[in-house]
This record gives C-alpha cells, structure tokens and sequence, in this order.
C-alpha cells in the first residue's frame, strides 16, 4: 500500500542534469555568457555519448566535465558551491561504521570495504536515465521530488527539466 515517494537529489536523468550545470552557474553569475556556451558544447559531448548508448563514455565525459567545471570556479564543493571544501561524508561514515548499523543493514562486511567494487561494477550504469519509468510511478503514486537549492549535480534547473518537458504524465499540469 505505497502511498508516495519522495526522490532527494535524483540522479534520475543524466542528459538534464549534465545539460543544466553550466545554466545553474550563468543563472548565479558564476559563468559569464561566453563560458556557459563554452561548457555547453562539453555538455553536448557527454548528451551525444548516452545517445549513441556508450554510456561508460558518457560517464568518463560526465566526470571530466564536472571536475572541468566546479576546477574553472576555483575548486568548488559539487554538493554546495558555497564551499571550497571537499566532500565531507564522516557523520554517515561514523554512522554506517557502527557494528549496530551493519547489523540493522545485515551487513556482514566492513562498512566501505566494497565501495570500489559496487562503483566499478556499476560505472557503465550511472549515465543511463530512468526518465522513461517516471511516467509509469507519476500516474499510480505521487512523487515528492527534493533538489538541493546548492547542489551543482542535482540540481532544480535539471529537475524542472526532466519533470516539466522530458516527461509528461496526465497530472502534470496540475
């Protein structure tokens, strides 16, 4: 008896959420005119990979594309480019990190011991979109969808994107 989701900072599809960082950095004045042109054409590169289906190249673009555009702004933290620090994950580490948690999870190994592993198995899914199952949940369950307002990766340009012109479903307008 699903009664809703609520989907926080949505890896959901890689062609809006690439498309919109260089947009997202215009829009706050971090990017002048020319550099978000600039970083559209990379953009376009990493659209053309996924579009042609070699989405491990997808991924190797996504990620040099990224790091090439939160470099050009002096280094900023991806998931809030307030910061210049990196990312800092220790409160979930210390949390995940306790026999008690491992045992909740029923987790039989170290916490973070197959981190590399999981990752490198799934490197060729990352940039493959799910967009086209959202249609499907949006018609049975309502979606709450969340986006950090300083998230570079998910964030509310990429979301508008998907939700308002990629997809559509028969309570969209509402």
């Amino acid at each position: 008896d699903l009664r809703g989701i609520a989907i926080g900072n949505g890896w959901t599809d890689p062609v809006s959420i690439a498309s919109s960082w260089s947009k997202r950095f215009h829009e706050i004045g971090l990017f002048d005119h020319r550099q978000m042109k600039y970083f559209d054409k990379l953009a376009a590169n990493v659209t053309e990979a996924i579009r042609k289906k070699d989405y491990r190249k997808a991924a190797d673009l996504g990620y040099a594309y990224e790091s090439m555009i939160t470099e050009s702004v002096g280094g900023i933290n991806r998931y809030d480019f307030r910061t210049f620090h990196g990312d800092d994950f220790s409160n979930v580490d210390r949390y995940f990190e306790r026999p008690e948690t491992m045992r909740a999870f029923n987790g039989e190994h170290k916490y973070g011991s197959t981190r590399e592993k999981v990752f490198d198995s799934l490197y060729g899914d990352i940039y493959k979109s799910i967009a086209f199952k959202l249609p499907f949940i949006l018609e049975r369950v309502p979606i709450l969808s969340h986006t950090g307002m300083y998230d570079l990766g998910c964030n509310f340009i990429a979301t508008e994107n998907l939700y308002l012109k990629r997809i559509s479903w028969s309570q969209q307008k509402k």
